[in-house]
């Protein structure tokens, strides 16, 4: 459909431009041994400074920190700052700078679920956090050189590309930073934040299994924790157990299957991973109060 200025788009789909960040600048730099960048601060943007390659320091206000390969720096609007090279060792630096536009969020009720992620990252943890380490360079510098490419060709939707790509690199940032543990992490509010988001990759792992067998060191592997941490945040976040909540989310399948599937009790136990029918009608049971037969019959045009 050729869109035009009279047409509407349908109440549940979101312009692009309400969700995406726009990109203001890049600046792909090897610097050289000794290289040094005055006092700046930037009015009307962001700004995310990766170091990609050797070392320096970069100072924040009145902080000085050292920065090498995997460091990505957080500047704020109006926040001064200064970088410097090391003699021997001089970094590769990526700086992006971006906006958000005006009214901009990642929290409208009908927005991915995936992009709460970065709502919750820009209303705590971002605010107090300076820096970040990632864990390896190689994703990030892929994602950098498909910007570059698109800011060098500027083929028809360069501009939406790069704001995907600067979309991919908030997210990876986000992740590290509601992740690992740091002194901003010792704060109320983003630990909270950071727990509900293992919650969450805990859900969407245990979602991925829903038909196949699971281990406890399997949802920890997935998302690089240990098995008593995820229990616990886990616990103390949604108010189950891993496996309660599994259960949970087999019975809602189960109950769609039998209400409107061809599926019999038995078939739909064994699509869910369940071996044992009794097993299966045990833990249906405790999560709705009634057999699955006994669903199953309830259900308008279901008789088994």
């Amino acid at each position: 459909m050729v869109m035009n200025s009279t047409t509407r788009l349908p109440p549940n789909i979101i312009p692009l431009d309400h969700i995406l960040p726009h990109v203001l600048f890049t600046h792909l730099y090897h610097c050289e041994p000794g290289w040094s960048m005055g006092k700046k601060f930037h009015s009307d943007c962001h700004e995310m400074f990766f170091i990609l390659e050797g070392k320096g320091c970069l100072t924040l206000g009145e902080t000085e920190y050292p920065a090498k390969r995997g460091d990505v720096f957080l500047i704020k609007p109006e926040q001064t700052h200064s970088a410097a090279a090391d003699v021997s060792d001089p970094y590769v630096y990526y700086s992006l700078h971006y906006a958000f536009r005006e009214g901009q969020g990642f929290s409208e009720p009908s927005a991915p679920e995936e992009l709460s992620l970065l709502d919750t990252f820009f209303n705590t943890p971002y605010r107090s956090l300076s820096k970040i380490r990632l864990p390896e360079v190689s994703e990030t510098r892929k994602i950098i050189e498909k910007m570059e490419v698109e800011r060098t060709h500027k083929a028809v939707g360069y501009a939406t590309m790069r704001s995907v790509y600067l979309l991919q690199l908030l997210t990876l940032v986000a992740r590290v930073a509601l992740q690992t543990t740091s002194p901003e992490s010792t704060n109320p509010e983003v630990l909270r934040n950071r727990n509900l988001l293992i919650a969450h990759q805990i859900k969407r792992t245990l979602e991925e299994h829903l038909i196949r067998q699971v281990t406890l060191q399997d949802v920890a592997d997935a998302i690089h924790l240990s098995p008593h941490y995820c229990c616990s945040v886990f616990k103390e976040v949604t108010g189950y157990t891993i496996f309660q909540y599994l259960d949970r989310l087999r019975v809602e399948r189960a109950k769609m299957l039998l209400r409107h599937s061809h599926l019999n009790v038995t078939e739909t136990a064994e699509e869910l991973g369940y071996h044992n029918v009794y097993y299966f009608s045990r833990v249906f049971k405790r999560v709705t109060g009634m057999s699955p037969a006994q669903f199953a019959i309830s259900t308008p045009g279901k008789s088994r």
